[in-house]
């Protein structure tokens, strides 16, 4: 197998119970990639930045949420990252928590 190139972000879905969460990945304004997930269902989930990617942003969205989506960056593609979700659909944020210890990086590729 070959090595994976790049570098990954995590999410973790931690708002109100049945609150869907999104992130993507955007450069120059346009989305390049995401992923959803749940609260307590399925609350992690990941998506590789590969490494033609040199700088990107991320936009963060709640499903069903008067508040307008959240956007951070600009970073560059030199190590891996970790988001949190909080709040409920009525008030939310997102919070950088740093590489997410307690879970095996390999157990998200079968999410």
């Amino acid at each position: 197998m070959p090595p994976i190139e790049g570098h990954t972000v995590w999410d973790h879905n931690k708002m109100w119970i049945g609150t869907y969460g999104e992130a993507y990945i955007t450069i120059n304004g346009s989305e390049v990639q995401g992923k959803g997930s749940w609260a307590h269902q399925s609350p992690w989930f990941s998506y590789d930045v590969y490494d033609t990617i040199k700088d990107y942003y991320l936009t963060f969205s709640v499903e069903g949420a008067t508040q307008d989506d959240n956007h951070r960056g600009p970073f560059t593609n030199h190590r891996d990252y970790e988001w949190k979700f909080t709040g409920s659909v009525d008030k939310w944020d997102m919070h950088r928590t740093g590489y997410p210890s307690n879970i095996s990086p390999l157990s998200l590729y079968s999410m």
